[in-house]
């Protein structure tokens, strides 16, 4: 509509009934065209819901473009306060209007973007932001609801971090550092589900919560998955309700590491010892016609098999699994030809048919 002025436009739109009202100012940034000299269309405000937020925008037309200016309202919770918002419109190829609002939030400072697709028909649409909040950009409405989530200069949900073609001060690609923790606060706190009821964890430096499977997961293939180091306190914490507190998987080396420095304990045990899986470092071992050699008997265990330096433990059962009572005294003894541990009677006697031995190995 070459030449069109934009009341000429403002009453076209007016005459065309089944478009209310509110929308005028977009369907004037459809047709008035680039040849328009700087004048204002209007101004309107939507609502961005689910938030109670209500942005209202000025907008100007000069040339090609369509400046927006204005602020948002942050709900009203503190009255003298509003949040300036300035940004751009303009039309998509599809016939929609695009807004870009940079809003920077009052009294924190922090900026928030916010991306708008409007129909010029109804003067709605859905928007987003950059702190990953989204909904419907909904015009002239005011229908309560939280305050949208303040931006906290994270990234937006579903992106990565990648430091790889960066040049680092130091060897990490990103950190987080609190100099004065709460008294019940994490530095980085990592959430999947719903949190689980557990105690709270005090001052950590990572807090990993899982509703329904694992907190915190690490994985290397050449040296250690996760590292805990602590001058005062735990190094790492593991806590749990109903499973492990401290899960360690490990294909070639130590599924999980303990190593002290100072005169105190590597490893430090307020409760009960357990031993579970296929490879049980706490067995029972009862001796039958395949294993009895004479005055011993022979072991057959992965954590024995081939290492000679292993110290074992054995001590006679007479009782459940075992009805057979062995007055003689017993030891060990590693066979270098077979590369397995025996358990051998020191008074030479044949070793009974039936008689059990509970069984420690610790690995050296």
């Amino acid at each position: 509509m070459p030449g069109m002025e934009l009341a000429d436009c403002i009453r076209m739109s007016v005459s065309m009934r089944f478009l209310p009202a509110r929308a005028l100012a977009l369907v004037a940034i459809v047709l008035v065209p680039a040849a328009v000299s700087a004048q204002s269309i209007g101004t309107l405000s939507w609502q961005l819901q689910p938030f109670c937020n209500r942005l209202t925008l000025a907008i100007d037309q000069a040339g090609s473009t369509y400046s927006l200016k204005g602020f948002d309202d942050q709900c009203g919770v503190d009255p003298g306060r509003r949040a300036p918002a300035t940004g751009t419109a303009v039309l998509n190829p599809d016939g929609t209007v695009e807004l870009g609002v940079a809003i920077v939030t009052a009294p924190s400072g922090r900026a928030v973007h916010v991306d708008a697709r409007v129909s010029p028909a109804t003067g709605q649409g859905t928007w987003s932001d950059d702190a990953g909040n989204g909904g419907t950009f909904a015009i002239g409405a005011s229908t309560g609801g939280p305050e949208r989530r303040e931006p906290t200069g994270a990234p937006a949900p579903g992106s990565f971090i990648d430091v790889s073609g960066a040049e680092l001060p130091g060897p990490y690609g990103f950190g987080v550092i609190v100099n004065s923790p709460t008294a019940t606060g994490a530095a980085i706190l990592a959430q999947w589900g719903e949190q689980p009821a557990v105690p709270v964890i005090i001052a950590a430096a990572i807090k990993g919560v899982s509703g329904s499977g694992v907190g915190v997961v690490g994985v290397s293939t050449t040296s250690v998955g996760v590292t805990g180091i602590s001058s005062t306190g735990t190094g790492v914490g593991g806590q749990s309700a109903f499973g492990p507190g401290v899960f360690g998987i490990s294909e070639h080396g130590p599924a999980v590491r303990a190593l002290a420095l100072g005169d105190g304990p590597a490893l430090e045990l307020s409760g009960a010892l357990a031993v579970s899986g296929p490879v049980r470092p706490a067995f029972q071992h009862q001796a039958t016609i395949a294993n009895i050699n004479g005055h011993l008997t022979t072991l057959d265990h992965p954590l024995l098999n081939g290492h000679p330096t292993a110290l074992v433990f054995v001590t006679h059962v007479y009782g459940p699994g075992s009805g057979f009572n062995l007055t003689a005294t017993v030891g060990v003894y590693y066979d270098q030809v077979a590369s397995r541990w025996t358990i051998f009677r020191d008074d030479g006697g044949p070793m009974p048919v039936g008689v059990a031995f509970n069984v420690l190995v610790v690995n050296q």
